[in-house]
């Protein structure tokens, strides 16, 4: 057991809540966490969408050993028992992270997230402490949070000796408690990573650092209000509801049922003739259509996304969405029914139903900047101002390059660096710190369109003077 714990480098708690996850280990360095059934489900009409939803329950740390005044949270006995989403191998013990600190260590956990697309406002909060001063030597570690195309934030550490790891983004410590830790992400993002690196400390060669991440959580808004649709079992029983919505690409179409109903298939099939939709006798065929998934163990939350057919915006379209569903209390399952998103009859003799859904047009709105930092025309500009350009809609990333937003000097060369973007905001970051006392011009070329494929309306350009020195 005190071999164990000299180990101990990195603290998971891993629970889910409405989300089924499972962790495979490819080598001892590498754990990757799958999200196989991610929450979508719409909180009312219109409302924020959680997106991505782990670890959050209320089974805290399970590190073993005598750990309990860090997080006030009494250890399961040894390494604990096993949470069934967890397989063990590769840098773990049970449910612990644990990286030896004699030689320089990394161990690294990637979340595959479901597709963001479809939503905007996108932000992510992430909870995470470290136990105190990680016996003195935090100063050695770091903590490293990026997605697949770089660094969302680095906690780096302080130049004081024995101090905490610091995000180089809210300047904030981690501490004792836990702390949520918000960024603003894309729809873009894809996966998320997590590494903790352990170096070797020369007074202390076998106590690594303790860090813990107790939750991951993903929330957005939906571009378009969805069309919400009770999901009928038994031909009476409201089961929960399917929400349907649509960008100029996807139609997309979230399958949820409430309290202890649960699904064990889902089918889906959409058309622009309800002919199209495959039965018999006009009776539907759901084991036919199209998009069909089985689940095991049963589950709440399904979410389709359908690439947009050339006329769909013109006609509409017929959807016939149908789920077997079970009631299940106290792992007993209760009542088996055959559920349908309610609507429009079929024409044959049995109960199904379908529904007709209107595709919404893409905004026809131009793009404009609503604001930049620097204004134009401002002087006395401090060359340490963080420059950022504002639009008047969400941006399609793709769009946003060193080409389309860019910065030149007085002589109308352009200054070398880097542009990044949030939803509605775009960064420039040069390579190197501006001059004093001189004439700079930001330009946003008409190459910037928002996720509607809408571009700038015309060029923009923002002209400022850094102060003296």
């Amino acid at each position: 057991m005190k071999k164990l714990l000299h180990l101990i480098s990195l603290v998971l708690i891993i629970g889910v809540l409405l989300v089924s996850c499972e962790f495979t280990s490819n080598s001892p360095e590498d754990e990757i966490m799958e999200a196989k059934n991610a929450t979508f489900t719409t909180q009312g009409k219109g409302g924020e969408v959680i997106l991505f939803e782990d670890f959050e329950d209320s089974s805290g740390f399970t590190i073993g050993g005598s750990y309990e005044p860090y997080w006030g949270i009494a250890p399961l006995g040894g390494t604990g028992s096993v949470p069934s989403q967890f397989v063990q191998g590769g840098g773990q013990s049970g449910n612990i992270f644990y990286s030896s600190s004699e030689t320089d260590s990394r161990r690294t956990m990637t979340i595959n997230l479901p597709t963001l697309t479809g939503y905007t406002n996108l932000q992510m909060t992430v909870a995470l402490a470290a136990s105190e001063e990680t016996w003195g030597h935090l100063y050695r570690d770091s903590l490293y949070i990026t997605r697949e195309t770089g660094s969302i934030d680095n906690f780096l550490p302080t130049a004081v000796i024995h101090g905490y790891l610091r995000s180089q983004i809210h300047s904030t410590d981690l501490l004792l408690q836990f702390q949520d830790f918000v960024y603003t992400i894309d729809s873009s993002m894809v996966s998320l990573t997590f590494t903790f690196a352990c170096s070797t400390h020369d007074d202390y060669p076998y106590y690594p650092g303790i860090i813990g991440i107790d939750s991951v959580r993903i929330t957005g808004d939906l571009l378009f209000e969805p069309v919400v649709v009770d999901l009928i079992a038994g031909q009476h029983i409201d089961v929960g509801e399917i929400n349907i919505w649509n960008d100029e690409d996807n139609l997309y179409i979230d399958f949820h049922t409430t309290g202890d109903w649960f699904m064990t298939e889902t089918h889906l099939a959409v058309s622009i003739l309800v002919d199209d939709i495959p039965q018999k006798k006009g009776n539907p065929i759901p084991g036919h259509f199209p998009y069909k998934t089985e689940y095991e163990p049963p589950i709440q939350n399904e979410s389709y996304v359908i690439p947009i057919e050339g006329e769909w915006f013109k006609s509409g379209v017929c959807i016939a969405v149908h789920a077997a569903v079970q009631q299940i209390v106290d792992e007993n399952i209760m009542q088996e029914e055959s559920a349908w998103g309610t609507g429009i009859d079929f024409p044959g003799k049995n109960w199904a139903t379908y529904f007709t859904y209107t595709l919404e047009l893409p905004s026809q709105e131009p793009l404009t900047v609503t604001r930049s930092v620097p204004a134009d025309g401002d002087v006395d500009v401090s060359v340490y101002t963080k420059l950022e350009v504002y639009f008047s809609a969400d941006l399609d990333w793709n769009t946003i390059t060193n080409d389309s937003i860019f910065l030149t000097d007085s002589t109308g060369d352009i200054v070398p660096g880097n542009v990044h973007t949030t939803e509605r905001a775009v960064g420039l970051s040069t390579a190197t710190l501006l001059a004093t006392n001189t004439t700079y011009t930001i330009h946003a070329t008409t190459a910037v369109q928002d996720v509607g494929g809408n571009p700038l309306e015309s060029e923009f350009t923002s002209t400022f003077t850094t102060a003296l020195p």
